[in-house]
């Protein structure tokens, strides 16, 4: 089903149990069960694209997910970790975290030709750049200041930034910001692998409770212009709103909680994509006893 021909309305006319069902889906077929005739004719529709499929006649979007597994493990042999592989393919966190692990233990078994073929660009396009220049040697600051400005405006600190670089907070990030041309090629290598880490997580001052920032703007990338240093490559990061869709495509519903610590972001923030996505998401509110609940969502 396309887009345009997605239903916007629930269909009142339908005697499913489910009075926030939405109709007209091969998911609301499959997973609620529902057999009304918008739910059938959805169901009949992605049969018949799936026959072409196994036929031959379409290509099959989804392949043997065992291809992305090895992928995988071997950019974790390069010393990246999921969340890193996240960073510099493309591939949402969730997505790569349903390879490698699943639900329930179950990796899932299979993924799209798209993912695979991100991972393999990831692996061809020498994710870690061997360092051919001495640590101490002078390179251009250009793309140094970029990165501190870039970091800065995810929710990192000076002092953070600062204290990566050497553990002097005052005499290193001085040595980025007042550099007029050069910075040593250690600096750049350290900045570029905060690029691919998440904004470190704080402690509320009147709460106790650990946060993380929000970013002051969307992420960008910051062009490499210094060859030789080595460090991750790392690519534009994929939006917010983004990796929670994917992570909703994978998982069905979900509380805000678990979303939230899926893609280490806050709460708050996380209701604030939802917001956003409007009809795309559908709520539903879970009562767990003692007068307490909680909302859970999943894509429409």
């Amino acid at each position: 089903m396309s887009a345009s021909d997605r239903p916007t309305v629930p269909n009142d006319a339908c005697a499913h149990k489910q009075a926030s069902h939405w109709h007209g889906t091969h998911a609301c077929y499959v997973h609620d069960r529902c057999r009304c005739e918008d739910c059938r004719a959805a169901n009949a529709r992605y049969e018949k694209s799936r026959a072409k499929w196994l036929a031959g006649v379409v290509e099959q979007p989804y392949v043997d997910a065992d291809q992305a597994r090895k992928l995988i493990e071997e950019l974790k042999k390069k010393g990246l970790g999921l969340k890193r592989i996240a960073a510099v393919s493309g591939v949402s966190h969730g997505a790569l975290w349903k390879l490698v692990y699943g639900r329930n233990g179950r990796p899932s078994k299979r993924c799209r030709q798209e993912t695979v073929e991100k991972l393999e660009q990831a692996l061809e396009a020498v994710l870690w750049e061997e360092a051919s220049v001495a640590d101490g040697a002078k390179v251009d600051a250009t793309e140094a200041k970029l990165i501190v400005k870039e970091l800065v405006a995810r929710g990192w600190t000076k002092k953070e930034i600062a204290t990566r670089i050497a553990g002097e907070p005052r005499q290193s990030l001085q040595a980025v910001s007042r550099a007029t041309s050069q910075v040593q090629a250690r600096t750049l290598r350290v900045l570029r692998e905060l690029m691919c880490e998440p904004v470190p997580m704080r402690i509320h001052p009147r709460t106790g409770k650990p946060y993380r920032p929000k970013p002051n703007r969307r992420p960008r990338a910051v062009p490499r212009l210094v060859d030789g240093v080595g460090g991750p490559i790392y690519r534009e990061p994929t939006p917010a709103s983004e990796r929670l869709v994917d992570l909703l495509e994978l998982e069905g519903w979900m509380s805000y909680a678990e979303i939230a610590d899926r893609l280490g972001l806050s709460e708050g923030y996380i209701g604030w994509i939802i917001r956003r996505l409007g009809d795309r998401v559908e709520k539903r509110v879970i009562h767990t006893g003692a007068e307490r609940s909680h909302i859970e969502v999943r894509l429409r």
